[in-house]
């Protein structure tokens, strides 16, 4: 079975339809990039507010390089394109949070998938 990236999208104050909003927009980023990208709905954390599902997310298979280096830049310049903008990443155990502030976003998201994901060596690496 193919490692999955799970990719949470939030922005402050962001009610759970805007939230549906921004998921749908970085999956038509990712998706120009050739990334294939399912809504997925989520559980909210044991003893936190609400009983109805989170929105927001998305599922992303990564099993190539090629595959985490465009999930990397679709994500970094869905971030990059409003302000206020973050995302969890979360692949395996391990789990990271960037914002439109986050500096070399493609570089170290790129990194961080690999190590996370299938295992690949980063381009130019070796």
């Amino acid at each position: 079975m193919a490692q999955v990236a799970l990719i949470e999208v939030s922005e402050p104050d962001a009610d759970p339809f805007r939230r549906d909003e921004l998921a749908r927009r970085l999956r038509r980023e990712l998706w120009e990039r050739g990334v294939a990208a399912d809504f997925v709905s989520l559980l909210p954390p044991p003893g936190g507010p609400g009983e109805a599902m989170a929105s927001g997310a998305l599922a992303v298979p990564l099993c190539s390089g090629s595959a985490a280096a465009a999930l990397a830049e679709g994500v970094c310049r869905w971030l990059a394109a409003g302000e206020g903008r973050a995302v969890r990443v979360r692949a395996g155990t391990g789990s990271v949070e960037l914002t439109r502030g986050a500096g070399e976003c493609r570089r170290s998201l790129l990194e961080w998938l690999l190590r996370h994901g299938c295992g690949a060596e980063p381009e130019g690496a070796g």
